[in-house]
C-alpha cells in the first residue's frame, strides 16, 4: 500500500475585480498547483459562484513570482503556457493570473 502524503503548503488569495471578487487556497499538491476559489458579489459579498477547482501542471508553468506591495501583503504573478489553463479564472489575461496575498500569508 502507497502511503498518503498531504502536502501542507497553502496560500490563501484574492483577486479582486470591478464587480465580483474571488478568494481562493493556493498548494502545491504532487506535481500540480492547485487553485480553488470562489467568486462573490464585489458590492454585497454574497456567494456568486460554488467552489471551484483549477489544476495547473508545474511542466505549465512559464514563469512565477512574488511581488512585494508597500503595505506589506503582495501579488503572485503566474504565467502558464496554455490559456486553457486558466479559462475558469476570473481576472486572467492571456494566460497571466495575479494573484493579490495579505501580509500574513506572504
Amino acid at each position: 500500500m502507497i502511503p498518503l502524503i498531504m502536502n501542507p503548503y497553502s496560500i490563501p488569495f484574492e483577486i479582486p475585480g470591478d464587480f465580483t471578487n474571488s478568494n481562493g487556497i493556493l498548494s502545491l499538491v504532487d506535481q500540480t498547483l492547485n487553485m480553488e476559489f470562489q467568486t462573490k458579489d464585489g458590492f454585497v459579498g454574497l456567494v456568486k459562484s460554488d467552489v471551484k477547482k483549477t489544476v495547473i501542471p508545474l511542466t505549465e508553468i512559464m514563469d512565477i513570482r512574488f511581488k512585494k506591495s508597500w503595505f506589506g501583503g503582495g501579488k503572485i504573478l503566474l504565467q502558464v503556457g496554455k490559456m486553457e489553463l486558466l479559462k475558469d479564472v476570473p481576472g486572467h489575461e492571456a494566460g497571466m493570473i495575479r494573484l493579490h496575498v495579505k501580509k500574513q500569508f506572504k
